[in-house]
């Protein structure tokens, strides 16, 4: 009776999760207990007098369930497949905790609102350390919006479109990898940005991307097949103080994307290591990559680089 009246009570509070204020907690609930609510109510129905084959059959569902073995574990239990944190209250789902597994997520999509990440901080201040983001299918598999961060030691995979955007952030990145984005390693507008230490291998765009008045620093960065290595446009300034670059397209590239910025800079430090690149350097005209003397300069580098359009 008590597990009859506990399953009653969670299958109420699930049918509130249209309610935009309270549909994390919901899908919370709906994540940790509606597995347990099936293989219990499954088991006390085994306990009826039947048939020994139809108990067998049920055992086995039961298995099923619990070892999570497709396709039968998904069809009885529905999993939690996107996470949006959109609230400071929120925000300790993953601040500061280590060692989280972020996987096959999708961005929330429902009654037309929708939102770019499939994990969203906006104005709430976060930690990640020691988490893995493999497998996301959304624009962006992670962004953050008007927040400070921390990263460190975190791990980008297999994303669909762009790895890591920041949208007017301040933060750091340190000792962290990103393979397989599918656009844009890290995308950042209007933020203030410190990177150290951190790969990106096989970047469809830009490993580095800097727009809408950035400041960034880059040490340590290693960068291998993408279209670009480091992008600082539309008023941003990006130091590099060290970084290897290779098997890519080009190399460094600062110039103006939108009309309503200007042009752009980087300064290159030293300890900078191109190999296989087939454009080291390129600026506009009106934008500058200071510190090397060989480099190329054109008129509208960015119908240039994306011809078609990006």
């Amino acid at each position: 009776r008590n597990t009859l009246v506990f399953s009653l009570f969670i299958f109420f509070i699930i049918l509130l999760k249209d309610i935009p204020s309270i549909s994390i907690f919901i899908e919370r609930i709906e994540w940790m207990y509606l597995s347990h609510i099936v293989v219990l109510n499954f088991s006390l129905f085994l306990l009826f007098k039947m048939n020994r084959r139809v108990k067998a059959l049920g055992v086995a569902v039961i298995l099923l369930i619990i070892l999570n073995v497709q396709p039968l574990a998904n069809y009885w239990v529905p999993s939690v497949r996107e996470v949006s944190v959109i609230d400071n209250k929120l925000n300790n789902f993953i601040s500061k905790k280590d060692y989280v597994l972020f996987e096959n997520l999708r961005a929330p999509s429902e009654n037309g609102w929708e939102l770019t990440g499939a994990i969203t901080f906006n104005e709430a201040d976060v930690s990640l350390k020691d988490i893995q983001f493999l497998d996301i299918d959304s624009e962006d598999a992670l962004n953050i919006v008007r927040s400070n961060f921390v990263m460190d030691n975190v791990t980008f995979f297999n994303a669909s479109s762009d790895c890591f955007d920041g949208d007017f952030v301040k933060g750091s990145v340190k000792s962290s990898i990103f393979e397989l984005c599918r656009n844009d390693g890290v995308d950042f507008s209007g933020s203030q940005i410190v990177i150290k230490n951190t790969q990106f291998n096989q970047v469809g765009d830009k490993a580095l991307s800097f727009g809408e008045d950035s400041q960034a620093v880059l040490q340590g960065v290693v960068i291998n097949q993408s279209y670009i290595g480091v992008a600082s446009k539309d008023f941003s300034s990006v130091n590099i103080d060290s970084a290897k670059i290779f098997n890519s397209n080009y190399g460094m590239v600062a110039y103006q994307k939108k009309s309503q910025f200007g042009p752009a800079s980087i300064t290159v430090g030293k300890d900078i290591n191109l190999l296989n690149v087939k454009i080291n350097y390129l600026e506009e005209k009106s934008s500058s990559v200071f510190g090397v003397t060989e480099k190329e300069s054109q008129k509208k580098v960015y119908e240039l680089l994306y011809p078609l359009g990006s």
